[in-house]
């Protein structure tokens, strides 16, 4: 009687051939045993050629950093806008072609690109190099910058979290690209968050110069029609009475107004030079602070490597690349010089027209004007005792000019309030949570999946070819082979070397 589980059996039997399977195995060590030179020899160029391809090959090195935006709530509840997510314009702000462009210069890009080049990189090199015209150094500055923005990556994957990663064939200049971009852009953020309230200040401030004068020009008046008033005898004063000017300022005998006045374009371009004054000496701060960071950093691990580790040589470089001025400072400094120099034109001008000219404040903003003093806060609190009309147009003008001071005064300390908190929160709300490390190997090609890649196509294009070999021939060098083809058994074996010895015995 048959059992279920010998049927089973006898139907897996006849799905699977596992004689068959074993002939084919058989059949392919043979067909190795046969063909040991051709499978060695290559399996062995593959092998070589998959390893060899680690050295010859460009490799590229991944570096990224993560920075950590905050909201300042402080800030953003006195009414600016920086309680919106700086992320939003971080990929514009580190993309910039600018910005590319002054990273290729401050890491000195061009120089160490062709002198860590693989060697079959060098070779494509010197036959570009052959047959074309040389590049001119502003082409390949601009060629350099469109590789750098291909290679480098700026990301925001969540509210408040920007990334910077990028892939590069060299691991130190993949780690000083990095380190230079996220630098270059807490500058850029930096000197926009900080230079827009000093602006702001500096324009309140020249507002409140402008008053001040407005006040010192209604005093003068009041002050003259007084002295008028008493230098005329009591039968003129009906007649001085009924004289309306337009203005204290055409009033006979007060003081000019563009005598006393400072030039309107001129005090503009004032408050500009102090708002771009102040951004340098802020951003030169900044990376003061960064760098003594630095060699703090360095002086930590000299105690653990050597001078010739490249965690020391890497340090090295990036307080190099900070010592020098930052594209930002470069840019501030441009413009300074600019704005200086149109200030200097414009105030000799000023000069020989009799107008004044703003004194440069070069710290930046120092806070609310001062009060004004008692004697001209008791003019404006003295009773109207007359009706002269020139008299109560002055006083008028003045009460008006005092208000708008006191009110000047008060949004001045309020903004440098702001500046303050802004210049001390800035390095709350921007905060490195993963910098960018010196890669320890390639992020391709991996070496050990090279490794396991040539040892397995290896192997499998060796077997091939010593089976394709016997195969082509057509010879039958198995048993097994002859009862397929025939469907029939083989009853004997002959041993044609045995025989041939008997015969000639």
């Amino acid at each position: 009687m048959v059992s279920a589980s010998d049927d089973i059996e006898s139907e897996s039997a006849h799905l699977v051939d596992l004689k068959l399977i074993s002939n084919l195995v058989s059949y392919l060590f043979g067909s190795i045993g046969r063909h040991k030179l051709l499978f060695f020899g290559l399996f062995l160029g593959i092998f070589g050629a998959a390893v060899s391809s680690l050295f010859l090959l460009p490799k590229t090195y991944h570096v990224d950093t993560k920075l950590l935006t905050q909201r300042n709530m402080a800030l953003a509840l006195k009414g600016d806008n920086q309680g919106d997510d700086p992320g939003r314009s971080a990929a514009e702000t580190v993309m910039r072609r600018d910005n590319l462009v002054a990273m290729v210069r401050q890491t000195n890009l061009l120089h160490e690109w062709y002198n860590h080049r693989a060697p079959l990189m060098r070779v494509k090199d010197f036959v570009v190099k052959a047959v074309t015209k040389p590049e001119t150094e502003q082409q390949t500055l601009e060629w350099m910058a469109d590789v750098l923005a291909k290679r480098m990556t700026v990301d925001t994957p969540s509210a408040g979290t920007i990334e910077i990663a990028i892939e590069w064939p060299d691991p130190n200049m993949a780690f000083r690209l990095v380190d230079a971009a996220q630098q270059n852009y807490l500058e850029a953020r930096h000197a926009t968050e900080i230079t827009a309230i000093a602006e702001q200040v500096a324009i309140l401030q020249n507002h409140a110069a402008a008053l001040r004068t407005d006040i010192d020009t209604s005093v003068d008046a009041i002050e003259k029609l007084r002295a008028e008033r008493l230098a005329k005898p009591v039968a003129e004063a009906p007649d001085a009475a009924t004289k309306l000017p337009t203005a204290p300022s055409t009033m006979a005998g007060a003081p000019a107004r563009h005598s006393t006045e400072p030039d309107p374009e001129l005090a503009q371009l004032k408050v500009t030079i102090e708002a771009k004054q102040r951004a340098i000496n802020d951003l030169e701060e900044f990376r003061r602070r960064r760098l003594n960071e630095l060699n703090a950093s360095l002086a930590e691990k000299r105690a653990m490597y050597t001078d010739n580790h490249p965690t020391i040589i890497d340090l090295r470089q990036t307080i190099a690349s900070l010592s020098t001025e930052s594209p930002q400072v470069q840019v501030l400094h441009a413009d300074l010089e600019r704005l200086q120099r149109e200030f200097d034109e414009k105030s000799a001008s000023a000069a020989a027209e009799s107008r004044v000219v703003p004194v440069i404040n070069s710290g930046g903003p120092t806070g609310a004007p001062p009060p004004l003093p008692g004697s001209i806060i008791r003019i404006e609190q003295e009773p109207a005792d007359d009706r002269d009309p020139a008299m109560m147009y002055a006083r008028t003008q003045l009460r008006d000019a005092m208000e708008k001071y006191s009110t000047l005064r008060a949004q001045i300390g309020t903004a440098q309030i702001d500046f303050d908190t802004a210049e001390a929160a800035f390095k709350y709300r921007y905060s490195v949570v993963d910098p960018p490390v010196l890669p320890k190997g390639p992020a391709k090609p991996k070496p050990l999946a090279v490794a396991l890649a040539g040892l397995l196509g290896g192997l499998l294009v060796a077997i091939f070819a010593a089976v394709a070999v016997d195969l082509r021939r057509g010879r039958f060098v198995a048993r097994w082979q002859v009862e397929r083809a025939l469907d029939l058994p083989i009853l004997a074996e002959l041993d044609l070397a045995t025989l041939a010895r008997h015969e000639i015995e």
